[in-house]
């Protein structure tokens, strides 16, 4: 059986139309036979003509559209993307790792009540957040990006942009730092948080 092709589909297709077009129109004795000498206008050099013109037509929208795709291609990639940071820290260690890269923790990881407790301004810092402590009130507020968060030492609730959340253990300060409950960090820094119960290694990504 003979396969037709997509221009050969729409040429029968075409054609069919204007076939029909002319036997509403009433076929008289002296009406013409589409596609028939007589009729040049519909003939087949003229139907391919003009399939063979539209599909040059839309050939060229669709280069130039690839072209466009292209160019919007090269501007993403000149978009500066923030690089993911990642944190490690063990517990009772007082190096600390940023992106590999060691640092010195003034108070290591601690296990407390069986929580592990993280010290919050090292990492929050790490993550780009800014922090401030109301030695008073022993409030600790500290902002990254959008997102504010309080905490009071002492307390197991701490407001998230102005919502109460409940922390698994009370924050706790040692040595002049504030440690809070593992959890509680991804909870405040919207980070992704790992614990590895084999080496005692906490990991951050964010």
């Amino acid at each position: 059986m003979k396969k037709w092709g997509i221009k050969h589909l729409i040429v029968i297709s075409l054609a069919a139309l204007i076939l029909g077009y002319g036997l509403g129109k009433g076929a008289g004795a002296g009406s013409l036979v589409p596609g028939s000498s007589q009729d040049p206008l519909v003939s087949k050099s003229y139907v391919d003509n003009y399939i063979n013109g539209k599909y040059s037509e839309l050939k060229n929208q669709v280069e130039a559209l690839s072209s466009q795709v292209e160019e919007l291609e090269k501007l993403l990639e000149k978009i500066p993307h923030s690089p993911q940071r990642v944190i490690k820290l063990t517990i009772g260690s007082s190096t600390a790792y940023i992106d590999d890269k060691a640092s010195e923790l003034e108070v290591p990881p601690m296990l407390r009540d069986g929580y592990t407790m993280l010290p919050l301004r090292f990492i929050g810092e790490a993550l780009g957040a800014t922090f401030d402590y109301n030695d008073q009130t022993k409030t600790v507020t500290f902002k990254k990006g959008s997102r504010t968060v309080i905490l009071k030492i002492g307390s197991r609730t701490a407001e998230v942009d102005g919502k109460e959340v409940t922390l698994e253990a009370p924050a706790v300060s040692q040595s002049g730092r504030t440690l809070v409950p593992l959890r509680f960090v991804g909870e405040a820094l919207g980070a992704k948080v790992d614990w590895d119960g084999s080496t005692k290694t906490v990991t951050i990504i964010s």
